[in-house]
């Protein structure tokens, strides 16, 4: 189908928290300078899909504040591992660190212990977990998921131990997990000559279940498709130089949307000169109109700011996130097409009164769209909604009231249904870690637009 761009928003806990045997807290990709807090980074994983899908989420490239959700340190009983769920009056809710939006009602949460999907907008859940992600960390060892309807799914794994033989040298590898049965089983293929040697980065999109790429590789990049489904890839032309990964840990950003087998688009994350210095932050935005063999660099953007990677409803209607790289609070706002990409008109969004790293935390994480005109924005306490590309806003504050600080991303399936990455109610602020009870982020959801928000055990 042609491309929706779905993202997903990701978030750790800081180095104080509670040690799990042979895993390591996850290290979160970004696109941007990150803005920090409690010692955690968060970022978006955009997701390509085809049908009418909303977007959850508007910036590849910016990265937000840190938050958690309280628990208890418990071992859980899903995925075979051990992890740390979250005690809310009484019961446990386990703690998430990914949520994304791969189809119309297709979304998925990622943690320690595994990787779960629902199929009816958030309604029920299952866990999904391929079988080479057992005993890892699974949070820490995927990129983004995409979708084609509810069976079709492709899943980014990168630097995953066992992937490659092991009769010499690092066992660690990158692919793609293929699924067509909704994630009951998975198959494993490594891009042609990437099972180590191409980089970081991986990043798929698919435009229907046959035909999708993926690009790997930050200078230089590779670009690959296939027309089975991913159980061949073929080396199609050079995308630009994509850049680097601004974080630790192995996770990309995902930095190329397709919407239909010729037009695709592409977002360049920072790159880096002598001693590690950063010589461009990225945000830079390209176009291919034919199949990836060419790309060009989107005119008329302004070199002074940054911009997310386009998500489309359809093959016309779009919408992309601009962030300014100077303190003007004017140049937030969301670019709207409705010619397929030849011309953007911005739409400003709420102000939010915060500093500017947080802004870029508003919208990089907190904004979500289900039509070209149909957006909201949490920030916690309040959630805005507008039906008409911005020109006006209603503001109300859902139930439980969402402290400032608490809601880390968003996303909705629809104008109904949607979920969220907060702390749950009755946890404001972080625990120091010398007490016993700790916070670490949960997975929320609503059936009524947002007005009313509850814990969701995946």
């Amino acid at each position: 189908m042609s491309g929706i761009s779905r993202w997903t928003a990701q978030s750790r806990p800081g180095p104080g928290d509670p040690a799990r045997p042979e895993i390591a807290w996850v290290a979160l990709p970004g696109h941007a300078e990150p803005a920090f807090s409690g010692g955690i980074r968060q970022t978006l994983v955009p997701m390509t899909r085809s049908s009418r899908k909303g977007v959850s989420g508007l910036a590849g490239l910016i990265c937000a504040l840190a938050f958690f959700g309280c628990s208890a340190n418990t071992t859980s009983s899903g995925a075979g591992t051990t992890g740390t769920q979250t005690s809310l009056r009484g019961s446990q809710y386990m703690a998430i660190q990914v949520i994304g939006i791969a189809d119309a009602e297709v979304g998925w949460a990622a943690g320690a212990n595994g990787i779960y999907l629902t199929t009816d907008q958030g309604r029920t859940w299952r866990d999904i977990t391929p079988a080479n992600l057992s005993n890892e960390y699974v949070s820490d060892r995927i990129g983004a998921m995409d979708a084609v309807g509810n069976q079709d799914l492709w899943l980014v794994l990168a630097d995953v131990p066992g992937l490659a033989p092991g009769s010499s040298g690092s066992v660690r590898g990158s692919g793609i997990d293929r699924s067509t049965d909704g994630g009951r089983t998975w198959q494993f293929v490594a891009l042609p000559g990437c099972l180590q040697g191409c980089g970081a980065n991986l990043s798929v999109s698919f435009v229907d279940a046959d035909h999708g790429f993926a690009s790997i590789g930050d200078n230089p990049s590779f670009l690959f498709s296939t027309d089975d489904g991913g159980t061949t890839w073929n080396r199609v032309g050079s995308p630009p130089p994509l850049g680097a990964i601004n974080v630790g840990g192995p996770l990309p950003g995902s930095q190329i949307v397709f919407v239909n087998p010729q037009v695709g688009w592409a977002v360049t994350g920072p790159t880096f000169g002598p001693n590690d210095q950063q010589s461009s932050p990225g945000g830079r935005i390209y176009r291919s109109i034919d199949g990836g063999q060419s790309w060009d660099p989107l005119p008329g953007l302004s070199p002074a700011d940054q911009y997310g990677l386009p998500m489309f409803f359809g093959n016309r209607d779009g919408l992309m996130l601009r962030t300014p790289q100077s303190t003007s609070s004017k140049a937030f706002a969301v670019l709207a097409t409705h010619d397929g990409g030849d011309t953007w008109a911005a739409h400003q969004v709420p102000t939010v009164n915060a500093p500017r790293g947080a802004k870029q935390a508003v919208l990089g994480l907190h904004f979500t769209a289900t039509s070209p005109a149909d957006w909201k924005l949490l920030v916690g306490p309040a959630l805005y909604t507008t039906t008409n590309f911005g020109r006006s806003w209603e503001q109300f504050d859902p139930t439980p009231r969402f402290a400032p600080g608490t809601v880390s991303s968003v996303a909705f399936f629809s104008p109904t249904f949607g979920m969220a990455i907060s702390l749950p109610p009755g946890c404001s602020s972080p625990v120091s870690g010398s007490q016993t009870a700790r916070c670490y982020p949960v997975l929320m959801v609503t059936a009524n637009g947002g007005h009313s928000w509850a814990p969701q055990q995946p």
